[in-house]
């Protein structure tokens, strides 16, 4: 598209006012969704990865003996340190965690992601509200909650919306290719390990940035900052364990197709999200390269490296425990980056093609209403599964209460996870839910009976089943 003619579809006034409600509409519907979900009960993982770790945290008043957890504790495969500073403040400015202010924390990091999302989406010869209009389908598509499951969870909200967030940031940041902005990428190349383990390979792609860019001596010192940070992860660090699980018939054909359901998680089923995925990668690289490579739009083609390594990184580790696991919805926020770094690269080559904007502009259209369809579905999907977890959550905390010694604290409804290692870990839940509890580091919150009324209970009686 030419520099003298600027892309436009409507007039910029029309395109505003088109497209601020439009964006915000499924901003404001996902935090409603949340608020109404959000509850001071912990789910699953928090037992260990945020109580347990608090449990002990709080055992001491040394300083020593608190920054020495916050490195040392692990969950899983992971040293969670982002998190764990997060779940060490508020015990120290409230004395006690708060488990629907850390989901909200984790739940508010999704608008930091998304205003990056906004700053790479910049296609040339597009005026700013002809941008705006464009980038509704972003908005649309990054608030369908596919990833319900990390919302007002604390330990996987504080877990992957940082580790995206950071490797965002750190991308954008280094192609900035100032001094000051290194130093500030460096930074969130520490908090983005410190977030998740997948850091490392954000590492790997920064390396491979900064020597495209030529510049050896930040290469030299970032190389410096991931060694470092390996060397604080080495303290302490064990393999951890997944849950037992039957054998899987074909583990190598899992283990090659396990990343492109891993990317194609969009598609909710295993078929779909594996063929949408060996669709995507190829398309990704077709754009990129018709775009001019890494040289021309670094920032989405390094953004999407790193998320292609993600991928791999994790079914190395997960593909034993099948393809299904690909499509966790905690993972599905990755799939959604890929996509959104997908369309935004097509844009800019659609702009800059020899395509009338009359033949464009009903094309969008029409994508527009095809995602606006697919965020409303999102929308009810997630309002009923966030609303079930938090009956059964209530449930869960209510016969605890009654009878302890009797009653499972956490996972008695999740029957997939009854094998003998995960029973030793709900064993472990119950003892540290009482200590927590008796030296008030946890304050459960007061039930009440309007949660069990009729209405809900003849909607979800399938997913409340015992």
């Amino acid at each position: 598209m030419p520099g003298d003619h600027p892309f436009r579809m409507v007039r910029d006034r029309t395109a505003v006012v088109l497209s601020i409600p439009a964006i915000l509409f499924p901003i404001l519907v996902t935090f409603a969704i949340a608020i109404r979900t959000s509850i001071n009960i912990l789910h699953l993982d928090d037992y260990h990865a945020a109580l347990q770790f608090i449990n002990i945290y709080a055992s001491s008043n040394s300083v020593l003996h608190h920054v020495g957890e916050i490195v040392r504790w692990q969950h899983n495969q992971y040293k969670l340190m982002f998190e764990n500073a997060i779940f060490a403040l508020d015990y120290d400015l409230t004395g006690h965690l708060n488990y629907a202010f850390l989901g909200w924390l984790g739940n508010l990091l999704l608008l930091p992601i998304a205003f990056l999302l906004w700053t790479i989406f910049k296609p040339r010869d597009v005026p700013r509200a002809q941008r705006l209009l464009l980038f509704v389908p972003v908005a649309l598509l990054f608030f369908a909650p596919q990833y319900e499951e990390n919302i007002n969870w604390a330990m996987d909200g504080l877990m992957h919306h940082p580790a995206i967030l950071f490797s965002i940031l750190t991308i954008v940041l280094l192609e900035r290719n100032r001094t000051s902005t290194f130093a500030v990428a460096c930074v969130s190349l520490v908090l983005g390990i410190a977030a998740s383990g997948n850091g490392f390979f954000l590492a790997m792609v920064g390396l491979a940035f900064l020597l495209q860019l030529r510049r050896l001596r930040w290469a030299i010192v970032w190389c410096a900052v991931t060694l470092a940070m390996a060397g604080i992860y080495a303290v302490q660090f064990h393999p951890g364990f997944l849950p037992d699980r039957p054998p899987i018939a074909h583990p190598t054909l899992a283990l090659l197709l396990y990343p492109f359901a891993f990317l194609g998680a969009s598609g909710m089923y295993t078929p779909r999200s594996t063929i949408a995925g060996l669709i995507l990668v190829p398309l990704f690289f077709v754009l990129l390269w018709r775009r001019g490579g890494f040289r021309a739009v670094p920032i989405p083609g390094y953004i999407g490296v790193f998320i292609l390594i993600t991928a791999a990184g994790v079914s190395a580790t997960r593909h034993t425990l099948g393809l299904g696991t690909a499509m966790a919805p905690r993972y599905r926020m990755y799939s959604i980056v890929f996509f959104i770094l997908i369309y935004t690269l097509l844009v800019d080559l659609a702009v800059r093609s020899s395509i009338p904007v009359r033949k464009l502009a009903p094309a969008f259209a029409l994508f527009t209403i095809v995602c606006l369809a697919f965020n409303l579905r999102m929308d009810r999907f997630a309002a009923g599964t966030l609303w079930a977890r938090k009956i059964l959550l209530v449930r869960h905390l209510q016969r605890w209460t009654a009878d302890p010694n009797r009653n499972s604290v956490s996972i008695d409804d999740y029957p997939g996870l009854q094998s003998p290692d995960m029973l030793v870990v709900e064993n472990q839940a119950n003892l540290e839910m009482r200590y927590a509890i008796d030296h008030a580091l946890y304050i459960p919150p007061p039930i009440s009976q309007d949660i069990y009324n009729r209405d809900f209970w003849f909607r979800h009686r399938p997913a409340l089943k015992q």
